[in-house]
Parts: C-alpha cells; structure tokens; sequence
C-alpha cells in the first residue's frame, strides 16, 4: 500500500461516467439478493409503525377515526406515503408486495450507486467490487450513535433518499448538474432532512480547494460537557427518549464510531492508488471535512444547561451518509490491495463479515422470520393477536397497548397500527419520536420552549394515563374507556384475568373492555 501523497484532480476537470453492462447488473441482482439473505427484511417494524398506517389511510380512509394525528404529523413533511399509495391504486399490487419490491429495488439501486461512485475513485475492477461487497454487507451496521443504519430492514423514505443523494454525489462529481439537482429535488420529496445533509456534501464536493488543516483535527475545537436539558416538564419526558440527538451524553465507544471514520478518511486522502483516478484524495478529504463540520454544529446545539431550538435537526444524522462513503472507500482499497483477483480471498474476507451480520439480524428480531415475506403466515404471537384484531374488531374500534410494547419480548419491534389497522393510544416508542419533531417545529418558533399543547400533551395525558400498565386492574381499564373512550385491549400472559377475552393465543389475549 502506497502512502505518497495524492496530487489533486482541479475541481474544474470533469470526470467521465463509465457504463454498466449486462455482466454488471448480472453480478448487482446477485449482491442484492445476498444482502437480502444477510440482512433480512421485516414488514411493519420500526419507523413503518408510523408510514405504514399513513398509506393505509390514504388507501381507506375509514381507518384510524382515533389519534391519526400521531402518524400524520410526521408524514406530511414527505411524499413517501401518497407515492407509495398512487403505485398500490395504479398497479393493483398489494401494499406489502409493493413495499418489498421497494426494499429490494432501493437495495439494488444503492449498490448499483456504490458501484458507479467506486469507479470515479478507483480504475481497477477488484476496487469496484470490493467497494460494493463492503456497503452489501455492512447495510445495517450502527451508524455510532444515531439509532441509524446504512439502510434499514425495511422500505424506509430513507432508503429513497439515501439512492438520491448516491446518485446526486455521483453527477456532481462528474459535473453533471442537472440531473443532480433534480435529483436532489426528488430526495427533499420523501425525506427532506436527510437530503438536506446530502446535499451539504454535495456542495463541498463542489466548490474549488479549501485550505484547512486535516479534517478530523477540526474536533479538537469542540466544546466538551453538557448539563441535562432544562426543557419544560413535556419535553423532558419527551428528550429522555430522544438521547441519539444529544451527543455529548453518548457513551465514549459512541464516540469512537464518529471519529475513527474521520481519521481513516483523512489518512485515506493520502493514498494514491495504482492508477487510481482523481476524485478519491477528493472525495476522502471533503468527506473527512464533512463530518467534522457536521459534529461540530451537532455539539454546539446540544452543549450547554439548555440545548438549542435546532438540536432536533440532528446533524449527526449525516454519518449515515458518511459510514457509506467510508465503507466504500474501505472496501474499494482492500479489493484492490489485499483481495485482489482471488477469489478465496474474497470468500474468507466477506463470509465471516456477512456471518455476524445475519447473527446480528437473528439476535435483533429472534421471534420473526428472517424473511417476512409477503402473504406468509405469522407465526408470531404478537403478530397473531394483530391479525386478529385486523379480521375481528370494528373499525372503529379503539384500542390501549403497554405503552412500551414494541420493546417486549418476542414483539420484535412491530407496529400496532399498521399491521392490526385500528386507532390505539400512544406509546412511549414510536409515537414520541412523531411527538420530538412537533416540538421541534413548535420550538423553531417560540423563543421559550414548547409549551403543553397540540399534540405533545395529548400524548403526554396518554402517557400519564398508561403509566403503571403492568399493574393495571379493572377499573384502570374502565378509567381508560371513561376518560379515552377505550374499547378493547392488548395484553400479555400471564397477567390480568378479570376481563372476558375474545382472543388469546400463548403469550397474548385482546379482551374487550365491559
């Protein structure tokens, strides 16, 4: 490995884009489908907990008469859900057809954009590859700590921009900037903040040399400590969820995952690879300067007794697009390097990657197939109570969960609304994350913090209503159809045995309340 220092392409030379062939794509379907045997997918999990009722309300909008507001205030700010219901209508396809189809063609496309960004850095073909390998099999590795993957198990408005900005990057460097900004545009379309930080990358790529100093010795200048937020009492309870945001209060291992891609990437910068072509020293160095930047805007907003107005703008998001760029640059140096045109190098470097992956995957979602394909039985109990309350409950009928349930066992992370298609009060899980971004707007605003109102304190009285859950009796449940208007409920067994039940399977029974 050479370590002589690169001479910098001018910004000013255009680079030229290389086709892809049928051989190319043969091999990216291949790499798609083994990203999809490591990484798994799941429907209904996570932030679909909030996209997926949204599209079901588009498609019948009988669905959720109750507390709709706690998915529809963040799903206005994107596109996702009305582009993802037009395909349903004007195909005719099923949703969760249609969504999987999503997952694997964002999962092609990202790698299709990985292999096309490989090759304005590296000229030999074992690069390329190693830079597609590498992203394949680290899509859902932790971006430190910012409760981020490269790209998630499921079809997220993330995994749509994260292609735009892919392919925005990759015009830019080839100064091809039109379909780059109408590229950009589509991005801001289903997620506007995480295009935004895109987009900031975009344009230092951009623009012409700037003398600094090494980029990762940028955070020497951050401030360090930081005292608890002092918010009022709604946002306290609400930011106690929400530490991703707050970097200063991650755990020093956290802070590892921000700056050892900074180095790397400053060190990589260095290099000039065996005929290597000029954007690498370029992309490494902006890239490094990037993320030096973006984590001293996030400690300056997080610093202090009382965080910025814009702390929830998380511009520590932007390592998920930096994780990328560094896994690919990674790959694309051991291909070239160490791997090489052996192919039992390939195999010893990547299986054992690929095996923690899947272990990773297992550990994280232990009672779900790998696979949740669709129109395949559920053979989780969670699930099963979901569907039944799916085939036989009214549609207006409204429902109480344990405000944490996603985190019990053997839920795996699944979403009430979207998979049993009724209204439920809030929960401590997802709905606050929908919650954090209605402070943050309110807050934009108002000079004093958020005050208890909208939103943020109906899901608070919710949140106080359900607080002891496990502890609940009879009339605890009938406070909640007084005060609430609740009908039925979810529970876990063993547990609360004074209410008829109309459904129980081993671990969970819904019971109507009298």
């Amino acid at each position: 490995m050479s370590g002589s220092q690169a001479s910098h392409t001018p910004a000013s030379e255009p680079l030229q884009p290389v086709s892809t062939t049928w051989r190319d794509l043969f091999i990216l379907i291949l790499l798609t489908i083994a990203a999809l045997l490591v990484h798994g997918y799941h429907f209904g999990i996570e932030d679909e907990a909030i996209y997926l009722p949204a599209i079901k309300k588009l498609l019948h909008p009988g669905l959720y008469p109750f507390d709709s507001e706690f998915f529809l205030a963040q799903t206005r700010f994107t596109l996702f859900d009305e582009m993802i219901a037009a395909i349903v209508r004007v195909t005719g396809f099923s949703l969760s057809w249609t969504l999987f189809v999503g997952y694997i063609l964002s999962v092609f496309l990202v790698l299709l954009g990985c292999l096309k960004l490989s090759r304005l850095c590296f000229a030999e073909r074992t690069a390329h590859w190693g830079s597609v390998a590498m992203v394949g099999a680290l899509l859902t590795i932790p971006v430190t700590g910012t409760a981020l993957y490269i790209l998630d198990q499921h079809l997220h408005p993330r995994s749509l921009s994260t292609v735009a900005v892919l392919f925005g990057l990759i015009w830019v460097l080839e100064k091809r900037y039109l379909p780059a900004a109408l590229v950009f545009v589509a991005g801001t379309l289903v997620h506007a903040q995480m295009t935004f930080y895109g987009l900031l990358l975009a344009a230092m790529l951009a623009v012409g040399p700037i003398r600094v100093g090494n980029g990762f010795l940028a955070l020497a200048a951050a401030p360090a400590g930081a005292n608890p937020p002092t918010f009022k009492q709604i946002w306290a309870v609400v930011s106690a969820t929400r530490l991703h945001h707050y970097p200063l209060k991650w755990a020093w291992y956290l802070w590892v995952g921000v700056i050892g891609p900074l180095v790397f990437l400053t060190w990589f910068s260095t290099f000039r690879p065996h005929r290597g072509v000029g954007c690498f020293s370029h992309l490494c160095r902006r890239t490094a300067l990037y993320g030096t930047l973006c984590t001293i805007a996030a400690v300056i907003l997080t610093a202090g007794s009382q965080p910025h107005r814009l702390a929830n703008l998380q511009p520590m998001r932007s390592f998920q697009l930096i994780y990328l760029i560094f896994f690919l640059i990674l790959g694309g140096l051991i291909g070239r390097w160490i791997l090489r045109a052996r192919p039992a190098r390939w195999v010893c470097f990547f299986l054992p990657i690929c095996f923690l992956m899947f272990a990773a995957q297992r550990a994280e979602f232990p009672s779900s197939p790998h696979i949740e394909l669709p129109g395949r039985a559920v053979s989780n109990d969670w699930l099963r109570a979901f569907d039944w309350v799916r085939l036989h409950t009214p549609q207006d009928a409204y429902f109480a969960l344990d405000p944490r349930y996603m985190y019990r066992r053997g839920e795996d992370n699944h979403g009430f609304r979207g998979l049993a298609e009724r209204s439920m009060m809030a929960d401590y899980v997802k709905d606050v994350a929908v919650v954090a971004l209605s402070v943050t707007a309110h807050t934009i605003g108002a000079a004093d913090g958020p005050g208890l109102s909208g939103l943020p304190l109906v899901w608070y009285r919710h949140m106080q209503a359900l607080h002891g859950w496990e502890h609940f009796k009879l009339e605890d449940f009938e406070r909640l159809k007084r005060e609430f208007g609740v009908t039925w409920v979810v529970l876990q067994k063993p547990g609360f045995d004074d209410m008829p039940c109309e459904y129980e399977n081993t671990h969970i029974k819904v019971c109507r309340i009298p």
